[in-house]
């Protein structure tokens, strides 16, 4: 338990808007990582596809990921902000559609 006091805490952010294409290999490739102390936090910005649906499904698997949805499209920049009130970090990662992590 020594590595988790020992690890800063980590947010992953991710927007979406209509994402349902990419979602899944994107979220794989957060999960994927070993990093210890990890939260993940996604916010929809009122999607018509089942990019919602997605993000429901992978947080039920996974405690340390919180799903947001706009009630309405605001647009990426103002999704973007809504993150900072959103996430508890000492460290940061953005990730927008088409954009995964890499192993670690």
């Amino acid at each position: 338990m020594d590595y988790l006091i020992n690890s800063p805490f980590v947010s992953v952010v991710i927007a979406t808007y209509n994402g349902e294409r990419y979602l899944k290999e994107q979220l794989d490739s957060v999960f994927e990582q070993t990093y210890p102390n990890l939260e993940i936090i996604v916010v929809d910005d009122y999607s018509s596809d089942t990019t919602v649906s997605i993000l429901h499904q992978f947080a039920l698997l996974h405690s340390n990921m919180k799903v947001f949805a706009n009630e309405r499209n605001i647009g990426p920049i103002k999704t973007f902000e809504k993150r900072n009130i959103l996430i508890n970090w000492q460290l940061y990662c953005s990730l927008r559609s088409k954009r995964y992590l890499g192993q670690t």
